[in-house]
């Protein structure tokens, strides 16, 4: 999904803000991964890749004698086959899927990799964890004017209460509930 890798290295992007640009120990991953997004959405193809790698290390204030284009070699190869087009073709419940050469983690490996707090999550669009994924949802239920969820299911209230049908029914009737 080319607009998955766009929102990815934006959130990249918009880590390094929160982190006010001190990515001094990470530098190498987000140059990496920022060039795999980009080439993953289509902003960057092989002829330019080394001509971003340096614009994108710029950026991280990244000289060129910390690091080489060798460092990336393995990345330049997946984007030289990503392409030509995709070649991995799966198939899955009689449907075939492409899918790139190139990387695409799961949000989880990115939250890792690059140790992103739940603060830092919070500002993402993309690179969430499923709690925050939860947090989200449910805050978008309270803004469109729905009630929380409670977990307790209506009508079953006495399973909350850990008693029988007929003993909720009973306490109901005196008034204990």
């Amino acid at each position: 999904n080319m607009q998955l890798a766009k929102d990815r290295y934006d959130d990249l992007k918009t880590l390094i803000q929160l982190r006010d640009g001190n990515v001094l120990h990470s530098r190498m991953l987000f140059l990496f991964w920022l060039l795999n997004f980009k080439a993953l959405c289509g902003a960057t193809n092989f002829v330019c890749f080394e001509q971003d790698a340096l614009k994108i290390a710029s950026s991280l204030n990244f000289d060129t004698t910390e690091w080489s284009l060798d460092d990336l070699c393995t990345l330049e190869r997946k984007v030289i086959r990503h392409n030509r087009g995709y070649s991995t073709i799966k198939k899955q419940d009689g449907e075939y899927f492409k899918f790139s050469n190139l990387y695409t983690p799961k949000n989880e490996t990115l939250i890792n990799t690059f140790s992103i707090t739940d603060d830092e999550q919070a500002h993402l669009k993309t690179i969430i964890s499923p709690e925050e994924k939860q947090r989200r949802r449910a805050q978008k239920r309270l803004d469109m004017g729905m009630k929380p969820q409670t977990g307790v299911t209506k009508n079953e209230p006495w399973k909350e209460l850990g008693v029988g049908k007929t003993k909720y029914y009973e306490m109901k009737k005196i008034g204990l509930v």
